[in-house]
């Protein structure tokens, strides 16, 4: 109702009068009662400047009967503490709606949550308050939501990726031990630092469960709205679908003769280019597994992939990637990402650090797991995308890693 009501600017001043006279009759509807505070803070102005339109019952009210009414709302006892927010965020907003005696008996009623129990109404009027006393920001922080965007969904595919970086991991859904995974489950990219945790599982992230990330600034509107994290360096600063091909990738410092990313299997409609160039020495075989490989070596940064099986679990392989530079500067913000598709999970660990020395004088490495839900079906794939500064030169490549073994 409120997408429809921002949406429609002819019928805001009706709706906002109709929801005024519902709530001085005292409804006891808490999804009622915040749909009506939420449009008087956004349209104070059209409720008290203007006649009742046609349609509506009562009388235009005046700007201090408004405030009692919000007032009586914030006393009411079916007014959840949700309902409170609402409430003090349309007390807040009224503050560039109206003027006079109503400005003070707005403050007031701000201030007396000063001391509230609940942590968030505290909060809300303590910062509330303190907003109150910077004039000249004030105006732009409350002014009106824009008309919110109806979203539109993708449709379902069957070929999808879950992505990880090397801040943590993600994959297709649910449990890696678990083995099986769950293609239904919409996919949102999002940045985080690295954890202290030895290993995590991103996809609860990804999910809406875990830890939530800081939200950008934005206008004042309904409670618990957050506006998208900004792209940055060290995140996850690209959408899923640039990932995927459909949309630009970042420029990429012009690659050395020969020098390519490793490929040969189309996937996800992406042919990865030939290797090339002289391979970086590879690291002896690790137990159980098959000896390490080249995953990528393209400007100055190569990634060599040992994997070994999970003596467990059949289905879940352990690879540790690891980076080294042979160019004659040091790589700077190294961000490792790695996408798998539905069939299969991925779980990452932090990696051991973001900056690469140069001349092969050193190394990072980074450990992740991907489970196989069709083991002996459909092969292990993964998409990578690398994002490093190289003699202050942004630098950001992605390709597809397709030698693992058929038996994974």
């Amino acid at each position: 109702m409120i997408a429809l009501i921002t949406s429609n600017p002819p019928v805001q001043g009706y709706a906002t009068h109709k929801l005024y006279s519902v709530l001085a009759a005292k409804s006891n509807q808490p999804v009622l009662l915040q749909l009506g505070v939420w449009c008087i803070g956004e349209y104070g102005e059209l409720l008290v400047g203007s006649a009742p339109p046609e349609g509506t019952e009562g009388e235009t009210p005046d700007q201090v009967a408004v405030v009692k009414l919000l007032e009586g709302v914030l006393r009411s006892p079916v007014a959840t503490t949700v309902t409170k927010e609402y409430t003090l965020n349309a007390l807040m907003k009224l503050t560039t709606r109206f003027s006079g005696p109503a400005v003070q008996l707005l403050q007031q009623q701000l201030a007396s949550y000063n001391t509230s129990m609940s942590l968030e109404l505290q909060q809300r009027s303590v910062e509330y308050s303190a907003l109150l006393r910077l004039d000249s920001i004030r105006s732009g922080v409350l002014e009106r939501m824009p008309a919110f965007e109806k979203k539109e969904k993708a449709p379902p595919t069957d070929d999808g990726m879950g992505m990880g970086s090397m801040g943590g991991g993600g994959g297709g859904g649910g449990d890696l031990v678990g083995g099986i995974a769950t293609p239904s489950a919409p996919v949102a990219v999002a940045s985080a630092p690295a954890p202290a945790a030895s290993e995590m599982d991103l996809l609860s992230d990804i999910l809406g469960a875990g830890p939530t990330p800081t939200p950008a600034a934005a206008p004042m509107g309904m409670p618990g709205a957050a506006a998208a994290p900004p792209p940055g360096a060290g995140g996850m600063d690209m959408s899923l679908m640039d990932l995927l091909g459909g949309g630009p990738a970042a420029p990429a410092a012009t690659p050395p003769a020969g020098g390519g990313m490793g490929g040969g299997m189309d996937v996800m409609g992406m042919m990865g280019s030939p290797m090339g160039g002289a391979p970086p020495p590879a690291a002896p075989a690790a137990a159980g597994g098959v000896p390490p490989f080249v995953a990528y070596n393209k400007n100055g940064l190569a990634i060599n992939f040992a994997p070994s099986k999970d003596p467990a679990n059949p289905s879940v392989t352990q690879v540790e990637a690891t980076f080294t530079n042979s160019s004659p500067m040091p790589i700077a913000g190294l961000n490792f990402q790695v996408a798998v598709p539905k069939y299969m999970k991925l779980q990452m660990t932090p990696a051991s650090g973001n900056a690469v020395p140069p001349n092969g004088s050193g190394t990072v490495t980074q450990l992740f797991k991907v489970a196989n839900s069709m083991q002996g079906q459909k092969p292990v794939v993964l998409k990578i995308k690398i994002d490093f500064t190289l003699n202050g030169q942004p630098v950001s490549d992605m390709g597809t890693v397709d030698q693992f073994p058929p038996t994974y």
